[in-house]
């Protein structure tokens, strides 16, 4: 850089571009000092610092996975090919598994080596249902094609069924909030052993 003062020619360097620990160190100093414009306008630069880490280190994954991308289409190629011929597509289809995954051993944050399980299966989820597993009365006739009663009726134990009759005969008052009350925890057993009810 070439700066000109009073006629004369003069060449200055360049500032050289602060490290992490010259940083801390001036920040530091300036706390140390209170001298808070100087506090502030470090702790900007930090900032900006570890915004540019960051963004280096995306920059370098992301050229990395670029770079590796030809190479991971082809694995990926092969081991189906090689897995397609071996495992029991029949056995996966009557099972209701789209396919299955696997991962390699290895160490934790701890740097503990871990034994993860082998294959896990990928198979329909059955969504968690909410309001406790009760649910109203529409909302199980359109999840499962069959009303609460009718549920209790087919699905309830013998001693469920007297559980639920008890709660609405001796109910001081409302005895149908007593009775849905009592048939509540019926139905999250019954749907939690019985998934393949609900339909959607």
């Amino acid at each position: 850089m070439v700066e000109e003062t009073s006629g004369v020619v003069e060449e200055t360097m360049p500032e050289k571009p602060q490290t992490l620990d010259t940083l801390k160190v001036g920040l530091s100093a300036a706390i140390a000092d209170g001298n808070d414009a100087e506090m502030m306008r470090l702790s900007k630069l930090l900032l900006k610092y570890k915004q540019d880490v960051e963004k280096a280190e995306i920059t370098k994954l992301k050229a990395e996975a670029e770079a590796m991308a030809g190479e991971r289409e082809k694995l990926a190629v092969s081991i189906f090919k090689a897995l397609k011929a071996i495992v029991p597509t029949a056995e996966l289809e009557r099972l209701k598994a789209k396919g299955f995954t696997f991962k390699l051993d290895a160490p934790d944050s701890n740097g503990v080596m871990v034994n993860y399980k082998s294959v896990e299966l990928l198979v329909p989820v059955i969504k968690a249902r909410t309001g406790g597993g009760g649910g109203s009365t529409g909302a199980l006739k359109q999840e499962t094609g069959l009303t609460r009663h009718e549920l209790i009726e087919k699905f309830a134990t013998a001693e469920e069924k007297t559980a639920v009759q008890t709660a609405y005969d001796t109910a001081e008052n409302r005895p149908d909030s007593a009775r849905y009350n009592a048939e509540k925890p019926v139905i999250k057993r019954i749907l939690g052993e019985h998934p393949e009810l609900i339909k959607r």
